[in-house]
């Protein structure tokens, strides 16, 4: 059987708040914190999470 090449992940992007270090906010709808309202900046880490897909 040949090995199967299908990409069973996707890539989704988080940030988290530099004023309170809320973390794991979604960078498409999140565009400030819950917690602390402060709207994201350039202070804010942004970071990438590698997902993988149920089979």
């Amino acid at each position: 059987m040949g090995k199967d090449s299908s990409k069973n992940y996707t890539y989704v992007y988080r940030w988290t708040c530099h004023k309170c270090r809320f973390t794991n906010l979604n960078y498409n709808i999140d565009v400030a914190c819950p917690e602390c309202e402060h709207g994201r900046c350039d202070y804010c880490e942004v970071f990438k999470l590698k997902v993988y897909l149920d089979r």
